[in-house]
Formats: C-alpha cells, structure tokens, sequence
C-alpha cells in the first residue's frame, strides 16, 4: 500500500526538481472520476482520491499543477494511446522495475486491458514479456477476477470488457462452478482466497467465524500448492 499511499507525492517532487522546464504541469488522475474525491480517512485511501485539492497546494507562484484527465477511467485513456507507435517502444507502467516486469499489478492490469481492446500485443514485445502472458493467462485471470470481488473501481471497466471475450468468459464460469463444488480439490482454495480479499479480513486482518476444520483444510491443500 506504500505506493498507493505515497505516488502523488513522489511524483510531483520530481516535477519540482524540474520545475525550471515548464510554468504549467498536468498531471495524469488516477482513472477514477473527480466525483471520488474524498477527505474524509484520507491516510487509509489512495492520494489520488484528494488530488483536487493537495495538487493546488503544490502550485506555486511559478508553476500551476493540475489534475487531468479525471473524464476518463483507465480503460478509456488506455484506448487513447494504444495504437501508437511510441507507446510499443517506450511504455512503462511499473513501479517494481524499471523495465516493465509484467507481472506486478500495474503491468498486469496494462496487459489485460490491451488484451480485451484486441490490441496486437506483439506490437508491444519490446516492453512488455508477452510471451509469458500468453502462455499464463489464467495467472493473470484469476487476479483480475480477484480484484473485481473487492470492488476496485479501477478495474471494473477492464473487467466488463474482458467479458466480451469467450476465453475470459469461460474461464470466470469455470471458476465459479468449480467454487460451488465441495468436491473439487481447490475448493476451499477459493473459499480462502474470498476471505482474504475480503474488504473486512483487508481491514481487520484476521479470519472471523470460519470453523477451524476449514482452515485446516485449506492450510493443508495450500502447503500441497494442489492443482486443478
């Protein structure tokens, strides 16, 4: 949560260390709308929830900073730039490497999104690993997925258009079969990884009311790593 907590700040010291290159700086929303915005338990929420308001009281005399492109989500801004030649060359969305590493969760959620535009990705091999996504896309599937039943609006307009695509589609109908099936063998894989990124186990981080057999089978099959 680190980067979270701290990126509008990182980022706008570097504008600063700068700021002799321009009087007027943009700087890009977080893919949520201005309607978040919230002061309200600001030091448990993403900075970018009070961009409004701290960008302004970054500004000085010399240079103006302002928030843009709050009118549009991720996906949208996304589809803005796809096709252009300059992002296959010099896109990068990590903040783990300083190359793409594809599989933190900024570069997977970038990999999904030109996936579900049907985006030729071999236009972008020189950014990202594309071969390892296509030959792991259910790793990055089931983030996605997991990520959608915690509600980030973020990924809620990468996730509907994912659903436009039967191999993605398939895989959340397996998915969710298999997790009403007792006797699958990752069925209490899932019922484990539903408490965890459960917004109250997020908050509290503890697990509250689930008989302990059931922890100790999922313990148990976790330790396995069993496969489907």
């Amino acid at each position: 949560q680190l980067h979270t907590h701290t990126h509008t700040y990182t980022s706008i010291f570097a504008v600063h260390c700068l700021q002799k290159l321009w009087k007027t700086y943009y700087y890009g929303s977080s893919g949520e709308s201005f309607e978040h915005f919230s002061i309200v338990d600001n030091d448990q929420k993403d900075c970018s929830k009070y961009e409004l308001l701290s960008l302004d009281c970054f500004s000085t005399n010399n240079l103006k900073i302002f928030s843009e492109g709050g009118a549009k989500n991720r996906l949208e801004k996304t589809e803005s730039i796809c096709n252009h030649k300059i992002v296959h060359k010099y896109l990068h969305v990590c903040t783990k490497k300083e190359y793409n590493c594809s599989k933190c969760p900024k570069c997977m959620r970038t990999l999904l999104s030109l996936y579900a535009l049907d985006v030729d990705l071999d236009k972008y091999k020189k950014v990202f690993d594309i071969n390892y996504f296509n030959n792991n896309k259910d790793e990055y599937f089931e983030w996605i997925h997991n990520e959608y039943l915690y509600n980030s609006l973020i990924i809620k307009p990468i996730y509907n258009k994912l659903l436009e695509k039967e191999e993605f589609n398939n895989f959340v109908k397996n998915r969710e079969i298999l997790q009403l099936d007792p006797s699958c063998p990752n069925y209490y894989k899932y019922e484990y990884e539903k408490i965890i990124n459960s917004k109250s186990f997020k908050i509290t981080n503890k697990v509250l009311s689930i008989p302990r057999k059931i922890i100790k089978q999922i313990k148990s099959l976790l330790k396995s790593n069993v496969k489907e």
